[in-house]
């Protein structure tokens, strides 16, 4: 089994390796919100920088976790992080549990409730952060 294959089975446990790497996006997406630092030397290997970004754009709903989303769009250097995917039925959102949405990164939220985040109102989505965020963030 290769190095990857290896790293689709820890991602995508419940189908097998050639499965789980038929959809390059679907897989990027597991892997990018699953994989350690090593992980992402290898994924990093295997994929360009625009297969991440892509992968980011087509994401689907309830996949990602909302660290995972903002540390891979300001990774690949984007100006700013938009509200993660949003399962739909019909034409009707099904809203992520409040406190995934509300958990805190960089020392905001990520998308709260305007009574519950002074900082931020429902529409606004976390900009890119400033040096101390950084640093706290790789602390």
């Amino acid at each position: 089994m290769t190095p990857l294959e290896e790293l689709a089975t820890r991602c995508i446990w419940w189908e097998k390796p050639e499965e789980a790497l038929r959809d390059k996006n679907r897989f990027l997406t597991y892997a990018m919100n699953r994989c350690s630092l090593q992980d992402i030397a290898l994924l990093e290997s295997h994929y360009s920088t625009a297969d991440f970004s892509e992968t980011l754009a087509h994401a689907a709903p309830g996949i990602m976790h909302p660290r995972s989303w903002n540390y891979w769009h300001l990774r690949l250097g984007h100006e700013t992080v938009p509200p993660l995917p949003v399962r739909k039925i019909g034409n009707e959102e099904i809203p992520l549990p409040h406190s995934i949405i509300n958990e805190p990164v960089f020392g905001r939220f990520i998308r709260g409730r305007a009574e519950s985040n002074p900082f931020l109102s429902e529409t606004e989505t976390l900009k890119k952060p400033v040096e101390d965020d950084i640093q706290i963030f790789n602390a």
